[in-house]
């Protein structure tokens, strides 16, 4: 007699490496990354229901993108079709993954709170360029500063294009930048947005 294994249903699953190595169920939608390639924008947005796979999405973008990704998870996938746009794009870039849906505060100092510890995890993540031979003292001192989460409001408010400009200065080339927003900030009022 036949025995049918059956999949694990990705219920919760926002990690497109963890979906893959575990063998999930994945409906393959890595034909959008040729659809952003060839025709984008200077910014592209992607618009869906909740609970529609938004971050999933994102996450797959960082994954094929960045710098020292395993390749080998999108083997089988719509986009390995592709062998142009993976051999010039795949895990060719440092990115820059902001997910904001889950710094949602009832005040304004909760969610200012979130966003600060959110940056501070992504420069974390980049750690790497504390230790840089490109970047100058002045640069490493103000990654350091935003990293351990020491910042003033204009760091804050810059921390994203400074990011973005230090690992294009290390890197010396272009920088993936993918975010995704879950509330919208108006001045010091926040207003919270579901998702």
């Amino acid at each position: 007699m036949m025995s049918l294994t059956r999949k694990m249903l990705p219920i919760g699953v926002e990690n497109f490496e963890k979906l893959r190595r575990n063998d999930m169920y994945y409906v393959d939608k890595t034909e959008i990354i040729a659809d952003l390639l060839r025709n984008h924008g200077d910014a592209n947005l992607f618009t869906r229901p909740r609970r529609f796979g938004k971050t999933l999405t994102m996450d797959t973008l960082k994954t094929f993108f960045e710098i020292e990704q395993d390749a080998s998870l999108f083997e089988g996938l719509a986009i390995s079709r592709h062998s142009d746009i993976c051999e010039k794009h795949q895990n060719k870039y440092p990115v820059v993954f902001i997910s904001l849906k889950g710094a949602a505060g009832f005040t304004y100092e909760n969610a200012y709170s979130m966003i600060k510890q959110l940056i501070a995890e992504e420069y974390q993540r980049h750690s790497y360029l504390a230790n840089s031979t490109v970047l100058d003292l002045v640069e490493k001192d103000q990654f350091n500063r935003i990293r351990s989460m020491s910042l003033n409001e204009g760091d804050l408010e810059n921390s994203l294009r400074t990011l973005t400009r230090l690992l294009c200065k290390h890197h010396n080339q272009e920088v993936q930048t993918i975010y995704m927003y879950g509330m919208a900030c108006y001045k010091k009022r926040c207003k919270i947005v579901k998702a």
